[in-house]
């Protein structure tokens, strides 16, 4: 049986307790139907592997081992918040990473030439750094479009400043009535 798969950065729990609550305010301030990412479930992806073969698993820690070994240990932040969007209307909201962003996509880089080697098929959309807080549902009216867009450009982030990143994951993401469950196959440090 395949298993879904994709790479990410760990949060720590300030950071993702502080998007949580900006999006619960953003919520409690807007009547737009939408989905809150739980914050256990908050993280930046590096690939998205997606269904994978469990033979290969083993080959995939490997090199991802390897990579881990090429990278030190850097700090990021949570810069703003954002959108991914469709003909002009919301359908992801997000957090922008800032902080030592070089390093991020650098890390992220090699990572995509690990699994190229491995001649797997994985998301080669272009890297854009972020962390998703919330989707927006269909049937969303373009009134509650609007107010949404204002009131998420008006709401400011709380400060929670640089945290280290010391490592990446491979996670196993089950999907669920609930929403996805995560759980980590391997988790990878980077060198001090």
């Amino acid at each position: 049986m395949m298993e879904r798969l994709f790479i990410a950065v760990k949060l720590p729990q300030n950071v993702k307790a502080a998007l949580s609550s900006c999006i619960n305010d953003v919520m409690k301030k807007t009547n737009c139907p939408m989905t809150p990412v739980k914050d256990i479930s908050m993280h930046i992806t590096l690939a998205f592997l997606g269904d994978t073969d469990p033979k290969e698993i083993n080959e995939i820690k490997t090199v991802l081992s390897e990579v881990a070994a090429d990278h030190k240990g850097f700090s990021l932040a949570v810069d703003s918040l954002g959108s991914f969007s469709s003909s002009g209307v919301p359908r992801t909201l997000l957090a922008h990473i800032g902080g030592d962003s070089e390093a991020l996509a650098a890390l992220q880089k090699d990572v995509a030439y690990a699994l190229d080697e491995l001649g797997l098929d994985y998301d080669r959309k272009a890297f854009k750094p972020h962390i998703t807080i919330a989707r927006i549902r269909n049937g969303a009216t373009p009134q509650q479009i609007a107010v949404l867009k204002k009131v998420y450009k008006e709401t400011s982030l709380p400060d929670t400043g640089p945290f280290d990143v010391k490592g990446f994951t491979l996670f196993k993401s089950d999907l669920t009535y609930a929403g996805p469950v995560y759980t980590p196959r391997a988790e990878f440090t980077l060198t001090d």
